[in-house]
């Protein structure tokens, strides 16, 4: 999840910190967070993923549809979400969000 870890791996800037802080409370209740790919061959790439206790999304790509959706919907904390993944995401993940944009 989203936290100290993550801001420190990526080097962000203060103002994308509190970008991140306010990614991470909106996350919390609603099934889905951004987590470290711990098997990625750098090491420091992630993820929108379901939390998977919650069982709110069937997988990790409705996860992505959600975030998505809520963007397109004018929500900001998921706008900033896309943001965050175009400018620190791997271009695997960012391809797996514009392909969902463009459903």
């Amino acid at each position: 999840m989203l936290g100290k870890n993550l801001i420190e791996v990526l080097n962000v800037s203060e103002k994308d910190k509190k970008m991140l802080t306010d990614i991470e409370y909106q996350t919390r209740n609603e099934g889905w967070g951004i987590y470290q790919a711990f098997g990625s061959s750098t090491g420091d790439e992630f993820r929108i993923e379901r939390h998977d206790e919650e069982g709110k999304f069937k997988d990790d790509g409705e996860a992505i549809e959600f975030v998505v959706l809520q963007a397109i919907l004018g929500s900001e904390s998921h706008k900033n979400t896309i943001k965050f993944f175009v400018k620190y995401g791997s271009e695997s993940e960012v391809k797996i969000i514009l392909n969902t944009l463009a459903k």
